[in-house]
């Protein structure tokens, strides 16, 4: 519930109901992302220090979503880290 919200709660997300000659897009499967990313986050607390996805690609509805591109870094990885 809370990523449907969140995706809800963006401008852009009326584009995911299809535009134009554009189809639906995975609601369903980026609203799981956006969840399957934070259960990572709490579960590697403390061991990531960055995570990017750009872009992540909505697929048409029932094909899933698509990292094109992601970076990872590990907290020992980045020493020069501000800490708070």
């Amino acid at each position: 519930p809370e990523a449907r919200e969140m995706i809800a709660s963006v401008r852009a997300s009326r584009l995911l109901n299809g535009f134009r000659a554009t189809p639906p897009a995975d609601s369903d499967a980026l609203a799981s992302t956006l969840a399957a990313l934070s259960q990572m986050a709490l579960h590697l607390e403390g061991e990531i220090a960055e995570l990017d996805i750009n872009p992540l690609t909505v697929l048409p509805q029932g094909r899933g979503v698509l990292a094109l591109d992601c970076l990872v870094v590990k907290e020992s990885a980045n020493p020069e880290a501000k800490r708070e």
